[in-house]
């Protein structure tokens, strides 16, 4: 099990009080050596922009066929994606799922780009979570005794944003197809 690690600030505490912020840094850096992952609960991403994209994500699975079929597409140079079966031509077992992605990082995508039953919530979720990867590798860094922005200043932050948002879906009983 992922060590917790509770940010728990309201954009002042953490940023303004060293002593909560010393705490979190000593939390991180125990789990990173001891485990090599923790999870972040008690972040800054407000419940109502979790709960807005799950509904945004349900919605674009609740599409007519022919709405969702216009963003399928195995192309990873797409910065959104539409697919089934990931895994289709590379394991035997077939993965009976329905997978988006958009990716926003190195070049996110212009907002006619994704699709309206969830646009403006992918913009405002990706928002909130660059912001918490941001205070993520400031904690980080200086968990490692380095200065807060060094890991920011290295590049760290630029490229290989991605999300991923899954439909299972029922696998089909054989005796019935």
């Amino acid at each position: 099990m992922a060590p917790n690690v509770a940010i728990e600030h309201d954009s002042y505490s953490l940023h303004a009080e060293a002593a909560s912020r010393e705490g979190v840094v000593k939390k991180i850096k125990h789990a990173a050596e001891k485990r090599g992952f923790f999870q972040v609960i008690n972040h800054d991403v407000p419940l109502s922009v979790l709960e807005e994209i799950k509904d945004g994500v349900r919605r674009f699975y609740e599409e007519d066929l022919e709405v969702k079929k216009s963003y399928f597409s195995r192309e990873l140079s797409k910065r959104f994606l539409y697919y089934s079966n990931f895994n289709l031509y590379s394991s035997p077992p077939i993965n009976w799922r329905d997978n988006f992605a958009f990716y926003m990082d190195p070049n996110p995508p212009k907002p006619e780009e994704l699709p309206e039953a969830c646009r403006n919530e992918v913009l405002e979720y990706s928002k909130h979570v660059m912001s918490l990867g941001g205070l993520l590798f400031e904690l980080l860094s200086e968990a490692l005794g380095l200065s807060s922005e060094i890991l920011k200043s290295m590049g760290c932050m630029k490229g290989g944003r991605t999300c991923l948002c899954s439909a299972i879906i029922t696998r089909p009983v054989h005796s019935l197809t």
